[in-house]
């Protein structure tokens, strides 16, 4: 929405709401619903919370699953985790972060999704499917830094290599544009080389700055 013909104090009402961000998220329920009262329903839907739908994409090591955990925890929400299906194929993923999504949504929860999506494909798979993230987290980290966490909590029993890893790294880092360029209006690059504790604060203050309830 445009606010170029808008006054000054106008405008700033409308920033200090966060009118925009209800207005995105009205028609996100909406589209998502379908209902055969679409007045009725964005009648209902204002006066309910905002579940929360959040993305955390990385580089392998820079603590994607630990924050999500600790975020879905904090919000009460669902965390969806895509490593475990990723080693089966793309399909599989995205129809595992699929099914999650549709079974938070369902239950009129919110989520928070890591792993997912890696490139414009994916994104194309969640936009497809009326996916819409309130913000997407990058959290960056140097190869240097993610390698050493990798290698302090690795088990004994890992096969994977350090060359692996970095095989890893590298396709993140070559494919993480793409992800970027789809999520443009909601994402937001977070550095992640710093400890747990701080990072969590940060997104946190971020997610709360968001004003969902």
């Amino acid at each position: 929405m445009s606010t170029g013909t808008l006054s000054e104090e106008t405008v700033q009402y409308f920033n200090a709401k966060n009118i925009q961000f209800i207005l995105d998220e009205a028609m996100h329920n909406l589209i998502q619903a379908m209902p055969e009262e679409p007045l009725e329903f964005l009648e209902d839907t204002l006066r309910k919370p905002t579940p929360l739908r959040v993305i955390l994409v990385g580089p392998p090591g820079s603590g994607k699953s630990t924050l999500a955990a600790k975020l879905a925890e904090r919000y009460g929400v669902v965390h969806i985790d895509a490593s475990p299906s990723a080693a089966k194929g793309d399909s599989t993923t995205a129809a595992d972060v699929l099914q999650g999504i549709t079974n938070a949504h369902k239950s009129g929860q919110g989520w928070v999704l890591d792993g997912y999506p890696e490139t414009r494909a994916d994104t194309i798979q969640l936009q497809a499917r009326g996916v819409s993230p309130q913000k997407v987290f990058e959290l960056q980290a140097p190869m240097k830094t993610t390698m050493a966490r990798i290698t302090r909590n690795r088990g004994e029993g890992s096969q994977e290599s350090d060359e692996a890893i970095l095989q890893r790294y590298r396709y993140y880092d070559m494919r993480r544009a793409e992800v970027a360029a789809a999520y443009r209006t909601c994402y937001a690059e977070v550095s992640a080389n710093c400890s747990r504790e701080e990072l969590m604060e940060h997104i946190s203050k971020a997610i709360d700055a968001m004003r969902l309830s």
